[in-house]
């Protein structure tokens, strides 16, 4: 990916990375070895906290700044417009960022998506994260699925905890960030 790699440039590699990370208050984010940014680990807790900057205006992050991110996550590629989007109301702008990389020697996948939508008429902010994914496309379903049951329990706090995420992994290492 061409722009996130003129990105991780501008910024300064692992060590902007790790400033901005700080500047932000996130925690669960680590730079991926080797100045590749597509093996970043993360965690739920550092995405949620990541949206949450993106959306609050108690962020440390400018306005203009946060629109611009926003605004992009609401236009991303239509072929790229899957995972957490599953759980949007129809008709609405979900603001998305996927990840996916195919990780170790079973070519299992890393596959990530999180986001802003619409549910039931309110605002959420869903990040799943999943490991050892059997495909890229096994890995897509399941992270859709797993949107779409999560977000009626965020919404509705009498059928499930509100404000809560899911990492969807069988392991308990953080999964990394993909693509």
């Amino acid at each position: 990916n061409d722009a996130a790699s003129a990105l991780w440039d501008a910024v300064g590699g692992t060590m902007g990375m790790e400033a901005g990370n700080a500047a932000l208050g996130l925690h669960g984010i680590v730079p991926g070895t080797g100045g590749y940014w597509g093996l970043t680990t993360t965690t739920v807790s550092g995405e949620l906290g990541l949206l949450s900057d993106l959306t609050s205006a108690r962020s440390p992050l400018p306005a203009a700044a946060r629109r611009y991110e926003l605004n992009l996550m609401h236009h991303v590629e239509p072929a790229q417009a899957w995972g957490i989007t599953a759980a949007a109301t129809a008709h609405s702008r979900p603001a998305v960022k996927n990840g996916w990389l195919p990780l170790g020697p079973d070519g299992q996948w890393v596959i990530n998506s999180i986001g802003v939508v619409r549910h039931a008429r309110q605002r959420l902010d869903i990040a799943v994260l999943s490991s050892g994914q059997p495909s890229e496309a096994a890995g897509i379903r399941h992270a859709q699925a797993a949107a779409r049951a999560a977000a009626p329990a965020i919404s509705n706090p009498a059928a499930g905890c509100p404000g809560t995420a899911v990492q969807f992994t069988p392991n308990s290492h953080a999964t990394p960030a993909a693509a």
